[in-house]
């Protein structure tokens, strides 16, 4: 073991780096939106922003990122403003985007590494075929929330619930609807918005998303809420499907 240790040492010493890439100031690039959401009770206000790095004189390739600035002591309302000012991206992300890549992933997945509640579910694929599977893995992802909430921190579900409200009251903003009698309704159902948010979070979960993990423990998280406990961490590496598309840099802050 102590010769490993040695060997791996020297050919880290050794190794002859490349040039590392060039550092972008953020401000250059970077687009505040006029919107703003304000915490009602703080009065901190949230703002979104459009990252965009051209890498070629053309910009024919470039970084585009979405950067959000939510701005509260509450996780709901954190949450809000993060649904009010990301509709538009998390209608089309939830929609046809994730609908095609549950199509085009249910042809690789092996469905024998799932316990036999899901086995049967998606076995309904099968007979149905890959339109079925936008719906199928709705279903699957219901069953993993189910086994998961109770481990779930109540600021997490708090703020997903957040997400949910903020979404539907910017999209009964700009799309009211009124009954017969001409007196306005809610059009966006918050707690179907709050269950799609809280099964999509399983998704990873369902298809062993692994990638990049690490976790830290005894004097490493000596300053956290949790002194001295385990703090994990996992990055999903996306490089296919949609999310690659819909990457967002999110500063969380205390209003005070």
């Amino acid at each position: 073991m102590f010769v490993v240790g040695i060997a791996i040492l020297c050919f880290v010493v050794n190794a002859e780096y490349l040039v590392p890439p060039p550092t972008f100031e953020a401000d250059k690039y970077t687009v505040w939106a006029k919107e703003r959401v304000i915490d009602k009770s703080s009065g901190a206000v949230s703002r979104k922003a459009q990252i965009h790095v051209p890498l070629d004189a053309d910009d024919t390739d470039s970084v585009n990122v979405i950067r959000l600035d939510l701005v509260s002591d509450s996780a709901f309302a954190r949450g809000y403003a993060h649904g009010f000012l990301l509709m538009k991206e998390i209608l089309e992300f939830t929609g046809p985007k994730l609908d095609k890549f549950y199509m085009d992933e249910v042809l690789n997945l092996d469905i024998s590494q799932f316990p036999d509640p899901l086995q049967k579910i998606f076995r309904v694929i099968q007979v149905a075929g890959a339109l079925a599977a936008p719906r199928v893995f709705k279903e699957a992802m219901s069953w993993v929330w189910e086994k998961e909430q109770k481990y779930v921190p109540q600021y997490m579900i708090d703020e997903m619930e957040g997400i949910a409200t903020g979404l539907c009251a910017k999209i009964d903003l700009i799309t009211p609807s009124t009954n017969e009698a001409g007196v306005p309704t809610i059009a966006c159902n918050v707690t179907e918005w709050s269950h799609t948010i809280k099964q999509l979070n399983m998704l990873p979960e369902l298809i062993r998303m692994a990638c990049t993990a690490y976790g830290a423990w005894g004097k490493a998280t000596a300053s956290t809420a949790n002194p001295g406990g385990l703090l994990q961490l996992r990055a999903l590496d996306f490089g296919s499907g949609p999310f690659a598309n819909y990457s967002i840099i999110m500063v969380h802050r205390g209003s005070s």
